[in-house]
């Protein structure tokens, strides 16, 4: 089967990798729920920063804003910082 593209939904699930004292699990960033057992839900100001991206239009810690998308120039940079 192909990777997904932007042209096709992706059904994201979260994985888990178990060993004899690991269990790696990752955090899904919108369905509100600790996926991955460290207490923290989602991304945001208290969230989880396994989910902190610039351009997913929430501000996190570290950005001025975030307007969803990582093109400077239009008044928030690539960096989610205020230009100008």
């Amino acid at each position: 089967m192909p990777l997904p593209n932007a042209t096709h939904a992706q059904n994201c699930q979260a994985a888990a990798l178990w060993g004899k004292k690991v269990k790696l699990t990752a955090e899904i960033c919108n369905n509100g729920i600790d996926d991955d057992g460290d207490g923290l839900i989602d991304g945001g100001l208290n969230g989880d920063p396994d989910c902190w991206r610039c351009g997913n239009r929430v501000i996190d810690p570290c950005e001025e804003c975030d307007d969803g998308n990582i093109t400077g120039g239009d008044g928030c940079s690539s960096q989610c910082l205020r230009e100008g």
